[in-house]
């Protein structure tokens, strides 16, 4: 049976006889004997984790021999270990700060720690997530039987948006990059944020002074962190976030597939629809236009309902003032 200790770069195989080990609390006992650096670590310390799940510990009672019947070296059975029983964790500066002091300098007058980094949650970057993994971690449904969002019934752009600023600065990209589209992602994004910037000028001039786009923002969420390619707030009120997300070049190699999740649940029930793709061949400004005045009308919505809801705050608010 392999098994891999958290933290080493490859699995080892167990050498030792486990024919008569009953469940994983008994296999504690065998390693234990066998590795030298689990001499001093008391049992009940011991912890065992799927590969593929280093979050949700194996219950100790779980039967050995179906288990070790799949470890192998690809996929072994991870072994989790305090450094000594004294070991602590650090949980915030102060803690560092004080088992810094406590270390003695060496010859050079530096203070080396040996730590080992453990992640306790769960966590994505919010641009590795695929939209099969956010229905179904998110929204515990299917992508395939997602609700579909059609983004037509949106309440139409008032006033519309124009084509000339459209046409001007596609063709002007398309020049300075000799019509390259999916080169890299920097020249993605390069593209990408024609259609952003001007749905968010049009918003900003005609519905509301306070839609903000930033790129590159950060954000740490429940389920994911990092970056977020674009983040558009009004009133300081995030209402959409855009991702980039590559894919086949040779199946797009003229323009992007936009695709839109509007989520109308809580965030104890969350629920979403899912729109159908969009193409959008950068050489046919009609369809660029199309997808311009889509993410202004998603803006507009986001703008009618913030509007409503603190003119109802604001008459909840005056009602309680009256005499």
């Amino acid at each position: 049976m392999w098994i891999l200790f958290e933290g080493d770069p490859n699995p080892t195989k167990l050498k030792a006889d486990i024919s008569e080990v009953k469940d994983l609390d008994d296999l504690k006992y065998i390693p234990k004997n066998e590795i030298e650096i689990l001499k001093d670590v008391k049992p009940p310390n011991i912890i065992f984790f799927d590969c593929n799940d280093c979050i949700k510990s194996i219950r100790p009672d779980t039967l050995l021999k179906p288990l070790a019947d799949n470890k192998t070296a690809i996929s072994p059975l991870i072994v989790r270990y305090p450094v000594s029983d004294s070991s602590n964790a650090i949980k915030n500066e102060y803690q560092l700060m004080n088992l810094l002091a406590q270390t003695k300098p060496n010859e050079s007058n530096e203070r080396v720690l040996n730590l080992k980094i453990r992640i306790t949650e769960k966590k994505k970057a919010f641009g590795d997530w695929s939209f099969k993994e956010i229905a179904r971690e998110i929204y515990k449904n299917d992508l395939r039987t997602m609700r579909r969002f059609n983004i037509e019934d949106l309440p139409q752009l008032d006033p519309p948006i124009g084509e000339e600023e459209i046409d001007k600065q596609l063709k002007d990209k398309a020049l300075i990059f000799k019509n390259c589209v999916n080169t890299n992602g920097a020249t993605v994004r390069e593209y990408i944020s024609i259609f952003i910037t001007i749905a968010v000028k049009h918003i900003q001039k005609h519905k509301d002074p306070t839609t903000t786009l930033s790129v590159e923002s950060e954000l740490e969420g429940t389920r994911g962190y990092g970056n977020l390619d674009y983040e558009i707030d009004i009133n300081d009120v995030l209402v959409l976030v855009i991702e980039a997300k590559n894919l086949d070049i040779e199946k797009l190699t003229t323009g992007h597939i936009w695709r839109f999740i509007q989520w109308f649940g809580t965030l104890q029930f969350p629920k979403a629809g899912i729109s159908p793709e969009i193409e959008c061949n950068l050489c046919d400004y009609q369809k660029a236009k199309k997808v311009v005045s889509y993410i202004a009308q998603l803006l507009q919505a986001q703008a009618y309902a913030l509007r409503n809801r603190n003119d109802e705050n604001e008459g909840q608010g005056n009602k309680r003032n009256k005499p």
